[in-house]
Formats: structure tokens, C-alpha cells, sequence
């Protein structure tokens, strides 16, 4: 194989003229000499050394023969008279709690939340009351003697009274178990009242703008269709069906023995089940 010169290298793979002019130029640096340290360790590390090494060979070089023994003594303290009062209140609270019957509790109706447009209605009726109070003039009011009176009730008071108090009895004697499971409708989120209130205003909306004067006049007229002969005719023949199947007398029906007959196969079929 023939050696390449340099004329016919690549220009990718020479040197460029201003690196190679770096290369060659002179420079001015300075001489340096490299010194190698060994730090040796202080007198404080070779003392913390020191108390290291002779703690491990105390510990090590340490004979067990030279411990004394002992007796562990178990000291069990008891209780004094508040810790065994409150003990037994626990204790029965706990056996109160599981011994307690769930059937002496109440039936109780949850209360339902009220919507949001009805707590609106009610906050501005509040508002409006209380701005009248306040608004009120005493001056109109007049004067007034207040006269202490102690009337006997009628006996229309007396019966309202009975029966109050036996709508009590009736309710406290009442059995629980005569009452429906009821499932209770849970109430609308905001969002659905939102939409529910959007399409009601529109409905208005579009009910109020809708114009009269496209409607077309029309006439009512009442119609009582009566029934044909055909249909009359039918309906009296089907009544008098009914009638005479009801009032039927049962004793005018005679005795009968029904017979059950068991034929006997014939030759031919006998024959026919012998060959299959």
C-alpha cells in the first residue's frame, strides 16, 4: 500500500493555520514545583486515640467472674380507692351500654333543609319586619288600662282540652311497630334549583312574549254519542247471561259417574312395536 501525503489528506482532518500558530508560538510561563504534604496528626488526636484504644481493650480484657449477682425483686403496686372507684364506673357504663335495648328508643323524622328560594323568601320577610318595627311611629299608639281576668272555660274549652290530652295518650301510647318505612327525598342541589328557576323564567318569558294574534278562532262543539240499537241489544243479552248464570239453581243438575277406559292395544299394534 502506498503512504499518503499530507497533500492529499482531507481539509476536516488538518490542523487549522491560527490552532497550529498557537501551538507553535512561544509562551511565557512560569515554573512551578510540586511539593507533597503529609499532615501528621495532632497531639489532641493522638489523646482521643489513645483513650479510644484503651477503652476497647478495658472492655475486651474485662472478666465477668469479677461481677457480683443479683436478684431482680417484682413489685406489684396496687390500686388505691379512686382508681378502683373509676374502674367500676367504666365497668358499668361499659356493661350499661352493652345490655342497653334498642327497642325502647324513639322513632325520630328527620327535619328536611329548606330549599334556598325559600330561605330567600324568608329572609327577606324577616327583613321587611323588622324594617316595619323599627319604621313604626308610638306616637299613634293610644293609650290602654289592662284589667286582670279570670274566666271559667266553656265546656267547648274543656272538650278541646280532653281531647288534646287523649291525642297525647294516643300519641304516647302509640306502637312503633304498626309505623311504614318512609324513605326521606333528599333535596335539590343548588345547581338543579338554578336550572329548575332558568326554565321557569324562560317559560314565563315565553309565555308573556308569545302573540294572541296568531291563534286561530275555533268553535266547540259537545258531542254525547249514544249508543245504537245493535249495541243496546248486545248489552241487555250479555246482562241477562249474567243474571241467569248467578241465580242458577244448583240442585236442578243430575248425578253423573264419569269412566275411565283403558284400550287395549290390538294385534297389529303389537305387532308393529315387536318389529321396531
Amino acid at each position: 500500500m502506498s503512504a499518503t501525503t499530507v497533500k492529499d489528506l482531507p481539509k476536516e482532518l488538518l490542523i487549522a493555520d491560527n490552532l497550529k500558530g498557537e501551538l507553535l508560538q512561544e509562551h511565557n510561563l512560569k515554573h512551578t514545583e510540586a511539593e507533597e504534604k503529609n499532615s501528621l496528626p495532632t497531639a489532641e488526636d493522638l489523646k482521643q486515640e489513645k483513650t479510644h484504644q484503651n477503652i476497647i481493650t478495658g472492655i475486651e480484657g474485662f472478666k465477668s467472674d469479677s461481677l457480683k449477682p443479683t436478684e431482680t425483686m417484682e413489685k406489684i403496686i396496687l390500686p388505691g380507692e379512686e382508681d378502683i372507684k373509676t374502674e367500676k364506673t367504666i365497668q358499668g357504663i361499659l356493661h350499661g351500654v352493652e345490655g342497653f335495648e334498642n327497642d325502647k328508643l324513639k322513632n325520630v323524622k328527620t327535619r328536611e333543609p329548606v330549599s334556598p328560594c325559600a330561605a330567600m323568601q324568608i329572609e327577606l320577610a324577616r327583613d321587611s319586619s323588622l324594617t316595619a318595627v323599627s319604621d313604626f311611629d308610638r306616637a299613634k299608639l293610644k293609650k290602654a288600662e289592662t284589667t286582670e281576668k279570670n274566666p271559667l272555660p266553656s265546656s267547648e274549652a274543656i272538650a278541646q282540652e280532653m281531647e288534646h290530652i287523649n291525642f297525647i295518650h294516643g300519641v304516647e301510647g302509640f306502637e312503633n311497630d304498626k309505623l311504614r318505612n318512609v324513605k326521606t327525598r333528599e333535596p335539590f342541589s343548588p345547581s338543579t334549583v338554578m336550572q329548575i328557576e332558568l326554565a321557569r323564567d324562560s317559560s314565563l318569558t315565553a309565555v308573556g312574549d308569545f302573540d294572541r294574534t296568531k291563534l286561530k278562532k275555533a268553535e266547540t262543539s259537545e258531542k254525547n254519542s249514544l249508543p245504537s240499537t245493535e249495541a243496546i241489544a248486545q248489552e241487555m243479552e250479555h246482562i241477562k247471561f249474567k243474571v241467569g248464570i248467578e241465580k242458577y239453581d244448583k240442585t236442578k243438575l243430575s248425578h253423573t259417574e264419569t269412566l275411565e277406559k283403558n284400550l287395549l292395544p290390538t294385534q297389529e299394534i303389537i305387532a308393529m312395536e315387536k318389529s321396531q
